[in-house]
């Protein structure tokens, strides 16, 4: 609004005192008086014939300046407007011509955005398709490192491949060598396995020899040097050595000349009591020493078989022990416990069963052992029970109060042939001793 517009009046109040005066307007557009002077009248507003009171942004040189943007039929529909709606008033842009301006310019508006959303579809596809080749050489490239990754691992593979073919080529090499000392090894195991045939063809043929030549000195030794016979007390014998023999009706095996009882049952304690010269006639002296000779005898026997089938006897013993002048219990007790317990041992040696209760059986035993069928090339080792080995301990402890130490592998002073080779033996021919060929 400007100032040239304004007009002072007067007002009153209903009581007709005179109020302080105030400035009036007049309407910028038809020129009319109006209370406050940022309204205009009513018809000017309806018409749109009205502008702000600042006049900063209705300037005609604006309102050029929008004229100018619109299209030739559109001014020329803006200027038939214009005078429809215009008032005689400096020209300067009015609400009707923003009216018409907003909405021509919203038309032109609508259709630039179709213009421009149609030529934007291109722009828009390749920075979607940008943002997808972003995206792909994005993965391009950790598919790339994956790649790489790869490929460093087959190189390690390579190398880690070719060390280990490396290591097999030498392995190869080693078992090519090893090979060839195999065969080198089986050519000469089967040349030994071809002698070592030959040679047990040979053992065999020799010990079928040496099987022949033992049964054959043991058959003269038993037959001409050591016959024994199992004895049965019958009434013709008991009437011929009714003087001889005290038991009637029990087993005897008699060797050579003098007879043992079979149950090994020998009475030792009572024949020693007939060593008194005042009972040299009796019947129990003669008795004692039948046993002693038959002991005398079997002592010799089982050292001869253990010569000639090659048997270690466990203990230590001479036939001389029998005929000592100096006998007591305690020490034939022990010494014919020792027989037996060789006997028993050559017996385990050839596999010939023995029963342990039958152990005390001296010439029964012998006798098995003579006439074994085939003896054994090489003794097996004797491997005793445990109660067979309590008893023989507890009976020898026993008769001589101290522990057994009357072994063959016991250390001695003297040599065991020189003593058996001083002493009286039975002699046999020498061209029946056993000959190497």
């Amino acid at each position: 609004m400007h100032n040239d517009d304004h007009l002072k009046v007067v007002s009153m109040n209903i009581h007709g005192n005179i109020k302080t005066s105030i400035s009036s307007y007049k309407c910028c557009l038809c020129r009319k008086l109006v209370d406050d002077a940022t309204l205009t009248c009513a018809k000017c507003v309806n018409t749109g014939r009205f502008c702000p009171s600042k006049h900063d942004t209705c300037s005609n040189e604006r309102r050029q300046i929008l004229i100018n943007m619109l299209m030739s039929n559109d001014y020329e529909e803006f200027q038939q407007y214009s005078k429809k709606y215009s008032i005689n008033t400096p020209a300067h842009l009015q609400c009707s011509d923003r009216m018409f301006l907003l909405k021509k310019f919203n038309i032109e508006k609508s259709i630039l955005q179709a213009q421009y959303q149609t030529k934007m579809e291109p722009i828009i596809r390749l920075h979607q398709m940008s943002e997808e080749n972003l995206v792909r050489k994005n993965r391009l490239n950790l598919i790339n490192q994956s790649i790489k990754r790869l490929r460093e691992q087959i190189e390690r593979s390579k190398i880690n491949k070719l060390e280990i073919q490396q290591r097999m080529n030498k392995k190869n090499l080693r078992i090519q060598l090893i090979k060839k000392k195999i065969n080198e090894i089986n050519i000469v195991l089967n040349s030994s396995n071809d002698k070592i045939r030959i040679k047990n063809d040979l053992r065999i043929k020799q010990e079928n020899q040496l099987n022949v030549i033992q049964r054959q000195r043991l058959n003269e030794v038993y037959k001409y040097v050591f016959p024994i016979e199992h004895v049965l007390s019958t009434e013709e014998e008991l009437a011929s050595r009714i003087r001889v023999l005290s038991n009637v009706g029990e087993d005897r095996y008699q060797i050579v000349n003098s007879c043992l009882p079979a149950n090994g049952e020998y009475q030792i304690d009572e024949l020693l009591l007939t060593t008194n010269v005042d009972y040299i006639h009796s019947t129990l002296y003669h008795k004692l020493h039948e046993v002693l000779s038959a002991l005398s005898h079997a002592c010799q026997l089982i050292n001869v078989i253990a010569f000639y089938l090659n048997i270690a006897l466990p203990f230590r013993l001479h036939q001389l022990e029998f005929n000592s002048d100096n006998l007591t219990i305690d020490s034939l007790r022990r010494d014919i416990a020792k027989l037996n317990a060789n006997i028993f041992s050559s017996c385990i040696t050839q596999d010939i069963p023995i029963k342990d209760t039958n152990v005390t059986h001296t010439l029964e035993n012998l006798v098995k052992l003579l006439r074994f069928e085939r003896y054994c090339s090489r003794p097996k080792p004797v491997i005793y029970s445990q109660q067979y080995i309590d008893m023989i301990e507890e009976e020898v402890n026993e008769i001589s109060r101290t522990y057994v130490t009357d072994y063959w592998f016991d250390d001695v002073e003297i040599d065991v042939m020189d003593f058996l080779n001083n002493h009286e033996w039975e002699t046999i021919p020498p061209q029946d001793y056993l000959n190497a060929e």
